[in-house]
């Protein structure tokens, strides 16, 4: 079931997940997942429809996208490249109550190259994660070979991973989550670089021009 929602509860799991970007297995099939289609006001011609799930553990933040997509490109094969130019899915979150204490920014194209981030001011005072740390995340996803040329045809892929919470404290402390802690977050489906250029929100963003920065549009992330 797919849901568009002011905030999102992240249930806790005692599942063990094989990170294998297959969106029907156990625990996902059980989880209810949120609508990657807000309409901002740089409102594209195309519109792919992209959902995101989450759920956790005591060490680990799990997340799931899948894209119904089409004009799919990728051209960066290095992690902490410009992803975000290729056909990308994008999760921002602020695991603290208020977003001055900073934020992170995870960006992991169509073929699991990521960059990561923790952002002090946006895109000004930030640190990139290692490419150790980016590694530990442990990315699957669906389309295995390069999209050097655009894929013009309509095709769905998935992206999964996990976020080791001992990783995320490396880069800004704060305590593990638990039930009814909240988070700030905003998700994101783009593609800069290819024929039908877009740039999706979960949460709106009352901008002109298309800025996935402007953190103060973030929404609530649950945690249950």
């Amino acid at each position: 079931m797919k849901i568009s929602m002011h905030a999102y509860c992240v249930n806790k799991t005692d599942k063990i997940i094989s990170i294998d970007a297959m969106w029907d297995k156990e625990p996902w099939n059980c989880i209810k997942s949120l609508s990657i289609e807000s309409d901002n006001d740089w409102e594209p011609t195309f519109k792919p429809s992209t959902e995101v799930k989450l759920c956790y553990d005591t060490e680990n933040l799990y997340l799931i996208f899948r894209v119904k997509d089409q004009y799919i490109k990728c051209t960066t094969y290095h992690h902490n490249g410009p992803v975000w130019e290729d056909s990308c899915v994008e999760f921002f979150f602020s695991p603290f109550s208020v977003t001055h204490y900073g934020y992170f920014n995870i960006e992991i194209n169509c073929c699991g190259y990521a960059l990561m981030a923790f952002q002090r001011v946006p895109n000004i005072d930030y640190d990139l994660f290692t490419i150790e740390d980016i590694e530990t995340t442990k990315i699957a996803r669906t389309i295995n070979t390069a999209v050097i040329n655009e894929m013009e045809q309509p095709s769905e892929w998935s992206i999964e991973y996990k976020l080791p919470f001992k990783i995320l404290t490396k880069y800004t402390k704060f305590p593990y989550p638990m039930k009814g802690d909240n988070w700030l977050a905003n998700f994101y489906k783009c593609a800069e670089n290819n024929s039908h250029p877009h740039w999706l929100s979960w949460a709106r963003i009352k901008n002109p021009q298309p800025d996935f920065h402007l953190i103060q549009y973030m929404k609530t992330l649950s945690f249950g």
